[in-house]
């Protein structure tokens, strides 16, 4: 998939691959399909099988320079990749393909120490935390399972090691966080993306989308998913 990807003033142009290196996950997120598929086979990729696809298709796409900037992203669609028991093995070999590596977690695996020895082993690995509250009494409410102290304490490591980005879901319970989140990511110099539930689950009611709009509107937060309202 090409992807074009506007930062600030400057678009920047890149081939994305998508990768679910696993199904196993600590939360329960109710709209995750690993959640509502009670018979879902939980499975890791296997490194051969990764390494395979890499040569296959990857190489190929390197030597006919259709882009500069070909990114892998480990998605955490339906489970989270810091479970793989091979993750610092997947991340090696998506480097030696690969301009960048995303990672996306929901934070609340490992320890700063690892996270902080994760990031100094892989030089083109950046994390991407999903985390939905400011506190765990609201994080919880649908990051279900996760250790939001955690959580933070890890994406603020891993803020002072690399560029990092806070991807934050607006619900209606979490609606009125939103301009504190804001200023926590920029105090900490954390990218932050701000988009809502696609799916029918806690989904945002219309009043406070129009409401969420002004916000980022007034904050001049670019980096941002909505597509319930025209932004």
């Amino acid at each position: 998939m090409e992807v074009v990807h506007v930062d600030g003033y400057k678009a920047q142009r890149f081939i994305l691959f998508n990768f679910e290196i696993t199904s196993y996950c600590n939360a329960k997120c109710p709209s995750c399909f690993r959640t509502i598929d009670k018979n879902l086979k939980l499975k890791h990729l296997s490194i051969d099988d990764f390494d395979n696809f890499l040569w296959e298709n990857v190489k190929y796409l390197k030597n006919i320079r259709l882009s500069d900037n070909i990114v892998a992203k480990f998605c955490g669609e339906l489970g989270d990749p810091l479970l793989h028991p091979k993750i610092d093995q997947l991340v090696i070999s998506a480097s030696n393909f690969f301009d960048r590596v995303e990672l996306y977690t929901n934070g609340g695996l490992k320890t700063p120490e690892w996270i902080n020895s994760f990031l100094q082993k892989n030089k083109k690995l950046f994390l991407v935390f999903a985390i939905d509250g400011l506190t765990h009494e609201t994080n919880k409410l649908y990051r279900i399972g996760v250790n939001t102290s955690l959580a933070f304490a890890n994406m603020f490591k891993s803020a002072k090691q690399r560029v990092t980005k806070w991807d934050f879901t607006v619900f209606d319970h979490n609606f009125q966080e939103v301009e504190q989140v804001i200023a926590l990511a920029r105090e900490k110099n954390i990218k932050l993306q701000v988009r809502i539930n696609e799916r029918d689950c806690l989904k945002i009611t219309e009043k406070n989308l129009i409401k969420l709009k002004n916000i980022l509107n007034k904050y001049d937060v670019k980096d941002h998913q909505c597509n319930y309202v025209n932004l």
